[in-house]
């Protein structure tokens, strides 16, 4: 089982929006289908900072990328992982990178799940054990660093905006070139949201316009803007 690390809590508006801020960095070419590979390079080349900043955390600098090749090393080795050390740096097999700059969904689920980790976490990470009564135990809700880096790749691949406009699991899973799983989970949380935000309307400040004013099924009253969505 991969080991997991407790961190600090994110809300899923802050993982949404470091998603968001990737795809306006990194534009990729078919709109609907996130290049995950360019990112990467993106933050080789512009920096980790340049993409995404939580504000007080510690500068990190531009991502090293170390490649092995897992075929001559142990089978059950992990992928890819990343280390913080003086610097942030993402070891990868050359094998995944190479399948996810063949659109391969998996290996594209892969790295951005390592993204995530890149763009929202540090070495003030806490190792835990990997069992679940002791994760249940000692760690809260929102603390698990594979969970939010899992969060993350689901934003990053299967975008709010694009689950809006093709709500069907199987047309979401061919657009954004994502596995089923994935397609369907993000289906279902967004879903959700909206079933919540159903129940009632509320008065709020909404994230679009800044106003305080009536928001009727996550919609603002006054400029439409609808509240799952990221600000940009």
């Amino acid at each position: 089982m991969q080991s997991d690390y407790k961190v600090r809590y994110l809300h899923d508006d802050i993982i949404a929006a470091a998603a968001e801020s990737c795809w306006r960095h990194a534009p990729p070419e078919r709109p609907h289908t996130f290049d995950v590979i360019k990112l990467l390079e993106v933050l080789v080349t512009a920096g980790i900072d340049h993409v995404f900043h939580i504000k007080g955390d510690r500068k990190k600098g531009p991502l090293e990328i170390e490649f092995f090749d897992r075929r001559r090393r142990w089978q059950w080795e992990r992928p890819a992982w990343v280390t913080f050390d003086k610097k942030v740096k993402l070891v990868v097999d050359s094998a995944i990178w190479e399948a996810a700059t063949l659109g391969k969904t998996f290996a594209s689920f892969v790295l951005a799940h390592e993204a995530g980790h890149i763009l929202l976490h540090d070495s003030s990470a806490k190792a835990f054990s990997s069992s679940k009564s002791d994760q249940l135990s000692f760690v809260d809700e929102g603390e698990s660093a594979e969970e939010q880096a899992n969060s993350f790749a689901g934003h990053l691949l299967v975008p709010t905006r694009t689950v809006h406009r093709f709500p069907d699991k199987d047309l979401l899973a061919a657009v954004c070139n994502v596995p089923d799983e994935l397609a369907a989970d993000r289906l279902a949380a967004v879903s959700n949201a909206k079933a919540i935000l159903a129940q009632h309307r509320m008065t709020d400040y909404c994230r679009g316009c800044g106003r305080f004013t009536e928001v009727a099924l996550g919609i603002c009253q006054s400029c439409t803007h609808d509240q799952l969505q990221p600000t940009s």
